[in-house]
């Protein structure tokens, strides 16, 4: 019954949206292979959505999500006296958060310096892996994950604005394909090495993890395309052929 209700949410969601009419395709647009059109998204990708920002995301979803995922788990059953209902509150945190800052993604707020927030959630994401290694208590691992939930849903829905804001309508599908196959094929080596660690001392995942994630936020202080971020979100959406 939960699950079902659950999809007359996303129905309600998108009812609401309406897509805007498009012009007939060129004829080279009719013509192009699938081949082609990944290579084009693969170019504008790495020319124009600027490495370093796929970079900064995909490192970022390497660092937290195996740990996240298999870390909780036998940090649950090995160290928290509540054992399984300290995993199920400790993700629901994590799922609440990340509604609340996709809700708060929406319009309720607006941080006006995007770049420094984005160094300043990813330094989060290391403290608050820092902590899951050495907390002891269920509550203070569940406020954890709920700011890193919630910081997480906000960086991921302005972070997907900030690329297709930047990205020509016609290329924004193949794109969004590229970032979201970047993350998923990570994923999984994510997990692998997150078990490997978590056998032998779940404390070190998380430390070591933490650790990677701040160091990760230290470069990106001194990357000169951070300054970028701020200048084209406030400048108009890219909807021409032409790179914006």
């Amino acid at each position: 019954m939960l699950d079902a209700l659950t999809f007359l949410v996303s129905i309600a969601a998108l009812w609401p949206i309406r897509l805007r009419s498009r012009s007939t395709p060129a004829p080279h647009e009719q013509a192009e292979s699938v081949w082609a059109s990944i290579k084009s998204g693969f170019t504008f990708v790495w020319r124009f959505v600027a490495a370093d920002d796929l970079d900064r995301h995909c490192g970022v979803n390497f660092f937290f999500v195996g740990p996240i995922l298999v870390g909780i788990p036998v940090l649950a059953d090995s160290r928290l006296s509540d054992g399984a209902v300290a995993f199920g509150v400790i993700m629901a945190a994590y799922a609440g958060g990340n509604l609340g800052g996709i809700i708060l993604a929406g319009g309720i707020w607006q941080v006006r310096r995007l770049s420094l927030f984005t160094v300043a959630v990813i330094a989060g994401f290391g403290v608050g892996l820092i902590v899951f290694g050495i907390s002891p208590s269920t509550w203070l691992d569940v406020i954890a994950m709920l700011v890193l939930g919630v910081a997480n849903g906000y960086i991921s829905i302005r972070f997907i604005t900030y690329v297709q804001r930047k990205t020509p309508s016609q290329l924004i599908g193949r794109v969004m394909s590229l970032i979201l196959f970047a993350n998923v094929a990570l994923v999984p080596v994510s997990q692998a090495l997150s078990g490997v660690l978590s056998r032998n001392n779940v404390t070190t995942l998380f430390v070591a993890a933490g650790v990677a994630t701040l160091l990760l936020a230290t470069w990106m202080v001194f990357q000169p395309e951070l300054k970028l971020i701020d200048s084209e979100m406030a400048a108009p959406a890219s909807d021409s052929g032409s790179p914006g």
